[in-house]
């Protein structure tokens, strides 16, 4: 059986792990109408104020942000491993010079 009512948006997914199945049908009809009355709410505010241009483009924000930081994270460990390949090449090179007087 299903335990887990999925939500929309603002409203949180239904958790029923730890009801007792009597009370599931009820639970799961008002779970439904709370979000036929979100919906309902949502159309009703001005646009700029709905949950898809608040808190959604915030969680999207968010994400696009900390993917570019990883990539300039990556970008930046990148280009010190190379100088650091660099540093070694060049160490083992006068190593090896010097070995050979």
């Amino acid at each position: 059986m299903i335990n887990v009512i999925k939500g929309y948006k603002g409203i949180m997914d239904l958790d029923l792990t730890n009801i007792h199945p009597t009370h599931h049908k009820s639970l799961i009809k008002q779970h439904k109408k709370d979000i036929i009355n979100y919906k309902i709410y949502q159309e009703n505010l001005p646009e700029e104020l709905r949950y898809e241009n608040t808190i959604e483009k915030i969680l999207k924000d968010k994400e696009y942000f900390f993917e570019k930081r990883e990539l300039e994270l990556r970008q930046k460990k990148l280009e010190e491993d190379n100088k650091f390949r660099q540093i070694i090449e060049i160490h083992n090179a006068i190593f090896n010079n010097n070995s050979r007087l």
